[in-house]
């Protein structure tokens, strides 16, 4: 990824949202998951992605792992979003889901 912008992370009620400032534009993003992971907090990651116009729009399958230390989201167009856990949980856990991204 050639580009890349802090977001802010906070999982609630099994969805986690994620918000970041990408280019002067505010953007969100909501996923939900397949098969529910264990809790865990995060807190700020880094969204990495190429072209925001094709990449952080509407809705994105992903796939990735949670725990034990760090959350993965790669979203099947190549954004991704990386982010420590605010505390270590048990294991590695496989998620899948979609991301639904608006701009704000």
């Amino acid at each position: 990824m050639s580009k890349s912008a802090p977001i802010n992370l906070k999982l609630s009620g099994g969805i986690l949202t994620g918000h970041a400032t990408v280019e002067a534009y505010k953007y969100s993003v909501a996923l939900t998951f397949a098969l529910q992971p264990p809790p865990f907090t995060v807190d700020v990651g880094t969204l990495s992605y190429d072209d925001r116009n094709k990449q952080l729009i509407g809705s994105q399958p992903y796939t990735g792992t949670v725990g034990p230390a760090s959350l993965v989201i790669n979203f099947d167009d190549g954004a991704t979003i990386t982010a420590p856990l605010v505390d270590h949980i048990s294991g590695a856990h496989d998620l899948a889901g979609t991301g639904i991204w608006s701009k704000e």
